[in-house]
């Protein structure tokens, strides 16, 4: 697999007890074309190994997992990671999906709905990956404004440019 096939395949944490289910939803997501590696954690230890050992791009949270979305929230957090969960619910749970989203979830759905967390995922995914880009295009630009400082500052000749006809030093 060359390396950007390798980026296109959606790194997926599982939080349910319903892994028949689950599992029908991600035959059904993998049917639809989108490269999955999925994992599933029902417990906190186990959460917690799972996020440590590998880089996940989206935390799928069942309303009926072992762990409660407060618990996986605290949990990445505590290993300072930044990735998006999208919770799945019963169809009829009479839950408040505001309140939910304040919490800083990216989405909630209802379970059975394939076609809408379809296009969740591959929104959190693409998300995310820019996420990623950014962070790293920021962390390029510093080591470059860092190098060019230092070539600045240890040039022994002045160095300018011109700008609107004036010579503009940009050291001593």
């Amino acid at each position: 697999m060359d390396a950007t096939n390798k980026s296109n395949v959606i790194q997926l944490l599982v939080n349910s007890n319903q892994f028949h289910d689950v599992n029908k939803l991600l035959s059904t997501l993998r049917e639809d074309g989108i490269e999955l590696k999925a994992l599933g954690a029902n417990s906190k230890t186990g959460l917690s190994e799972q996020l440590k050992l590998q880089n996940w791009d989206l935390i799928l949270c069942c309303e009926d997992a072992n762990i409660t979305l407060a618990d996986t929230q605290k949990s990445i957090s505590d290993l300072g990671l930044d990735l998006p969960i999208i919770f799945l619910v019963a169809e009829n749970t009479p839950l408040n999906i505001a309140e939910l989203l304040n919490t800083g979830i990216q989405d909630c759905l209802p379970a059975n709905q394939a076609n809408h967390i379809l296009f969740a995922i591959k929104r959190e995914f693409e998300t995310h990956r820019l996420k990623k880009n950014y962070r790293l295009l920021a962390l390029n630009f510093k080591e470059l404004e860092k190098r060019q400082r230092i070539l600045l500052d240890s040039a022994t000749h002045a160095l300018a440019y011109i700008q609107e006809g004036m010579h503009l030093y940009c050291n001593k």
